[in-house]
C-alpha cells in the first residue's frame, strides 16, 4: 500500500487460511505543543491462504524408518502478499 506521503505498507499472509481485514495507519504528532493525528491509510484487504504445496513440513523417522506422527513443524516457504498504491 502506498499513500501520497510515500508510505509503503506490505502485508504478507504466512498462514494456510484466508485473511480478510482492514489496515489503518495513523500518525500522532505534537507540533508547537498541539497534539494532532493524521490518518495516512485505511484499506480493506483480502489475502489468499498459502497453498499446501508451499508449506514445508520437517519431520523425523524412528529407528525402524517409520514416520513419527504429530512431530511435524510446518514452515511456510512462500507467502501471499498484497500491496496497495
Amino acid at each position: 500500500m502506498q499513500t501520497i506521503d510515500k508510505l509503503t505498507v506490505t502485508i504478507k499472509n504466512i498462514n494456510n487460511i484466508k485473511i480478510e481485514a482492514k489496515v489503518i495507519v495513523q500518525a500522532w504528532l505534537t507540533i508547537n505543543q498541539r497534539k494532532t493525528n493524521h490518518k495516512l491509510l485505511e484499506k480493506e484487504f483480502h489475502l489468499d491462504a498459502v497453498p499446501p504445496q508451499h508449506i514445508l513440513q520437517i519431520c523425523r523417522k524412528n529407528e525402524a524408518g517409520k514416520l513419527i506422527e504429530g512431530e511435524t513443524i510446518p514452515t511456510i516457504i512462500e507467502t501471499s502478499i498484497k500491496s496497495f498504491n
